[in-house]
C-alpha cells in the first residue's frame, strides 16, 4: 500500500557490498538515508574480543513506543519503520552487507511530516480497522462498506466505485486534510490495491509543490526548481563515488597519492576557469544572479542609474502629523490659567498689557 519511489542506484546499498571499515559502511547508509528522506540511527551490535562482528543501522522511526499510564503529550516517533541494513565482519577484516530492507519512504512525493501522518493512518488501517458489513448498489455500481474503527469504537461507511477507483469515507479526512483516512486505506487493502490511486496524491503535500519554473515578462526562464533536485542527486552520487574511491585506495600509499593529485589538479583547473569567467564579467561557477538583476528580468526592466521620481513632501493637513488644536480647546486652556493683573487696565484677567483690548482702543 505504501507509495514507493526508487532512490538513485548510487548510493543505494545492496547485499554483498564490502567496506574496509565499519565507519565507511555506516556513512554510506547515512548518505542513502538522507537521499531517501529519512534519518538513520545505530542499532544493536555483537562484539567478540573487543571487535564488532555484527552491526545494524535502522531508521529513526523503527521500533515501538512503550505504552505508559500517563497521557503522552508529544507525538509518537517510533512507528515500526522496517528500513534497515546489517553489516557483518568477514575473515578478511572487512565488513559486508548481509541484510538490507529498503524503506517505504515517499520522500520523492510527500513531505516528511505528511508521510509519517500517512504511515500512521496505514498502520491503523492494518491493525485497528476491519470490515463489518458490505452493501452493494448495482444501479450506480457503488459498494458501501462499513468499517469498524477499534481505536475510536465507531463504525464508518466507505463508498467505493470499483470501475473508477473513487472512494469516499464518512469521516471526511481526505476532504479536510488531503490524505486518505485509515478506513479508506483498509478498503483499498482489502480490494487488493498495491498503490494509492494517483488522484488521491495531492500536489500541495509534495516536496515539489513549490518547484515550478519561474518565467520573466518576456518568457525567459528565470528559475527551474526541478533542476535543483537533479543537482542534489548528482551531488549525492558524487559523494558516493568519492567515498568508494577512498575506501578502495586507503590501503595503498601509491594510489592515495595518485587520487590526491588528481583531485588537486581538478580543483586548480576549476578555480582557473572560474577566475577567467569572473574577469570577463559573467557569473562565475556556483554564483547566483544578483537580486536586483533577477527582479529586473522578472519585470522586464532594469534599475535606473538616477532616480528622478521622489516621494512628495509631507504637507500639514488636518489629521496628519500633529493634530491641530481648535479655537474652543485654546479658549479652554486659556481659562485654566491663573488670573493676573493687567498694567494697562488694572483688572485681574487672563491677558497682559501687550494684548489688552483697552490699550489697543486707546492707541487707535
Amino acid at each position: 500500500m505504501n507509495r514507493t519511489f526508487d532512490c538513485p542506484i548510487h548510493p543505494k546499498p545492496s547485499i554483498g557490498m564490502v567496506f574496509d571499515k565499519l565507519e565507511l559502511g555506516i556513512g554510506f547508509y547515512e548518505a542513502y538515508a538522507k537521499e531517501c528522506g529519512f534519518v538513520s540511527r545505530l542499532g544493536s551490535q555483537k562484539v567478540s574480543k573487543d571487535v564488532v562482528t555484527h552491526k545494524a543501522c535502522l531508521c529513526n522511526k523503527a521500533g515501538e513506543c512503550e505504552a505508559k499510564g500517563t497521557k503522552q503529550r508529544r507525538q509518537r516517533t517510533r512507528i515500526s519503520c522496517p528500513a534497515r541494513v546489517n553489516f557483518k565482519r568477514i575473515p578478511s577484516g572487512q565488513y559486508q552487507i548481509y541484510a538490507f530492507v529498503e524503506g517505504k519512504h515517499a520522500a520523492e512525493f510527500y513531505t516528511p511530516k505528511i508521510f509519517f501522518e500517512f504511515q500512521e493512518e496505514l498502520k491503523a488501517a492494518c491493525f485497528s480497522c476491519g470490515v463489518e458489513d458490505i452493501q452493494k448498489d448495482p444501479e450506480h455500481a457503488i459498494q458501501y462498506i462499513s468499517i469498524i474503527d477499534r481505536d475510536r469504537d465507531k463504525v464508518y461507511v466507505v463508498g467505493l466505485k470499483t470501475y473508477e477507483s473513487k472512494i469516499v469515507c464518512t469521516c471526511k479526512k481526505f476532504e479536510s486534510h488531503g490524505i486518505l483516512c485509515r478506513h479508506a486505506l483498509c478498503v483499498l487493502r482489502e480490494r487488493g490495491f498495491k498503490k494509492v490511486p494517483s488522484e488521491y496524491l495531492i500536489n500541495r503535500w509534495s516536496k515539489l509543490a513549490t518547484c515550478k519554473p519561474i518565467f520573466s515578462s518576456d518568457g525567459q526562464l528565470l528559475t527551474d526548481c526541478r533542476s535543483v533536485e537533479v543537482q542534489k542527486n548528482k551531488v549525492s552520487e558524487l559523494w558516493s563515488e568519492l567515498f568508494t574511491c577512498v575506501s578502495v585506495v586507503e590501503q595503498s600509499s601509491v594510489y592515495c597519492d595518485e587520487l590526491l593529485g588528481m583531485l588537486r589538479g581538478f580543483k586548480e583547473r576549476v578555480l582557473a576557469v572560474t577566475s577567467v569567467i569572473d574577469d570577463s564579467g559573467n557569473n562565475g561557477i556556483g554564483k547566483k544572479m544578483d537580486k536586483n538583476a533577477e527582479i529586473g528580468m522578472l519585470l522586464g526592466t532594469s534599475l535606473p542609474s538616477e532616480i528622478k521620481v521622489l516621494p512628495p513632501r509631507q504637507c500639514k493637513n488636518k489629521g496628519s502629523g500633529k493634530r491641530l488644536i481648535s479655537q474652543r480647546e485654546k479658549a479652554g486652556e486659556v481659562s485654566k490659567r491663573p488670573l493676573r493683573r493687567c498694567k494697562a487696565c488694572g483688572e485681574m484677567a487672563n491677558h497682559d498689557s501687550r494684548n489688552c483690548d483697552k490699550k489697543t482702543t486707546d492707541d487707535e
